[in-house]
Parts: C-alpha cells; sequence; structure tokens
C-alpha cells in the first residue's frame, strides 16, 4: 500500500542545515496524491487567507513556504 506524507518546510533567515529538520513539519497523510493536493490547496486557502476565486497557482502565493508530497510503500 501506498501513502503520500504532506510536508511544509518553513525556512528561516539564516541558513542552519543542523536545524533544517526543525523546519519540516508533517502536516497530514494520505491515501493518494490527488487527496494530499486537494487538502493542501484548502490549507493554504485557510491559512493565508486566498479567496475561493483565486485562479493562479496558490504554492507561489506562500513563498518561502514550500510544500512536499511524498509517496511511501507501507508493507
Amino acid at each position: 500500500m501506498k501513502v503520500y506524507i504532506l510536508e511544509k518546510y518553513s525556512p528561516e533567515d539564516d541558513y542552519d542545515e543542523v536545524r533544517l529538520v526543525d523546519r519540516m513539519s508533517v502536516l497530514n497523510v494520505f491515501s493518494t496524491r490527488e487527496l494530499a493536493q486537494a487538502w493542501l490547496d484548502d490549507y493554504i486557502r485557510e491559512e493565508w487567507q486566498i479567496e475561493d476565486g483565486f485562479t493562479g497557482d496558490l504554492e507561489d502565493e506562500v513563498y518561502p513556504v514550500e510544500f512536499i508530497i511524498s509517496s511511501y510503500e507501507v508493507i
């Protein structure tokens, strides 16, 4: 079975690779990439108060925060 993990990376002003893990947050786990993307879109709209009528790239609107959807095979 494959799972998709949605993570949020929030960079700080100073780059410190030792603390990189501290800035990664797991937001949620999903059974499909499509569910992860839909949840992410809703999350961005709510957290950054972006109107429903916005048609641009939501992830570009919240730069420098980045989101990563990774897939893993679970036994």
